[in-house]
């Protein structure tokens, strides 16, 4: 219903409120209520651009009643890991993610770090341990926050933990978007093929049908909010808020883009007239049909029909 570009930035605007932010990515969304169906989409990320993630971590295991006293610290030194991460790596997180499944491919760093500040003999045998090396690797805004002997573990527990609820969020996030695309596709499909009759008079009477729209529509207009920037310039920025509000609507059968066809028919049932016109259409709980604007559509109908008649019957003097 709604066009391309506009479902992927509905998918945006929803993995952003887990913490990801990948505007400059593209999403395939495919819903053909079929076993291919997919939303998904691969991408590359610096660590550091998890840190809301980080927060929303923290706040869930706040709510399970996580100790304080362990939420506070872990909330910093996972930050502060992501941060370490990207200073040591060269290589970003991958993330391959779809409604069915996500996964972050993260460097197991704290290894490498581990052997880089290892100091071994002419036989490769342990012998000490290079803290300056270790304290250059891991010192952030002039801190090291986790010690060398707790690294491993505190990589293979917490930092796995996060990374793998992060893979989690995002087949939530997606699998509801492909829900949302699917719904609205349903409540296309319920007002497609409404038709009812009015009679105009004696000789001729008026049917109005709905068909699916082959066109989408680009609601872009609707969700961006013009923003002035602290230098003075002026930039477009999404609402995700408001876009999410117009994809809702739409699920709940308020403001459907279809086809309203009008024909005015003869004594016979015969077409004598007919138009097109893209509307909204909103179906009541009740099922009742709802047309944006029918009326003034209807009045214009039977006004350029009259005019055609008028036109042929100059014609005909």
């Amino acid at each position: 219903m709604f066009d391309y570009k506009s479902n992927q930035d509905y998918v945006r605007a929803e993995l952003d409120d887990i913490g990801i932010n990948i505007d400059d990515v593209s999403i395939e969304i495919c819903v053909n209520h079929g076993q291919g169906d997919d939303v998904s989409f691969d991408c590359s990320l610096a660590a550091g651009e998890l840190e809301k993630c980080v927060d929303l971590y923290i706040e869930k295991l706040i709510a399970s009643e996580a100790p304080a006293h362990q939420t506070g610290p872990l909330k910093e030194k996972l930050k502060y890991f992501l941060k370490v991460y990207d200073s040591y790596s060269a290589n970003q997180l991958q993330i391959s993610a779809s409604k069915h499944s996500s996964r972050i491919e993260i460097e197991h760093i704290s290894d490498d770090i581990l052997y880089d500040t290892t100091v071994v003999d002419e036989d490769g045998n342990k012998v000490g341990v290079a803290k300056d090396i270790y304290r250059e690797l891991m010192e952030i805004d002039g801190a090291v926050l986790i010690a060398r002997f707790a690294l491993k573990q505190f990589f293979e527990s917490e930092v796995l933990d996060f990374i793998s609820e992060v893979e989690s969020n995002i087949s939530t996030c997606l699998y509801r978007a492909y829900n949302t695309f699917s719904e609205i596709d349903m409540q296309v499909f319920h007002v497609s093929g409404h038709t009812f009759t009015r009679r105009i008079n004696d000789d001729l009477s008026l049917r109005i049908s709905l068909e699916e729209s082959g066109m989408t529509d680009d609601i872009s207009d609707c969700y961006f909010d013009e923003v002035e920037l602290s230098n003075g310039k002026q930039v477009y920025r999404r609402n995700n808020d408001l876009i999410k509000s117009i994809f809702k609507s739409a699920v709940e059968g308020k403001n459907t883009y279809a086809y309203l066809k009008i024909d005015i028919l003869d004594s016979d049932d015969c077409d004598v007239y007919q138009s097109w016109h893209h509307t909204y259409v909103e179906r009541k709980d009740s099922g009742r049909i709802v047309i944006s604007e029918l009326k003034r559509y209807v009045r214009e109908a039977i006004l350029e029909f009259r005019s055609s008649l008028s036109d042929e019957h100059s014609v005909a003097a």
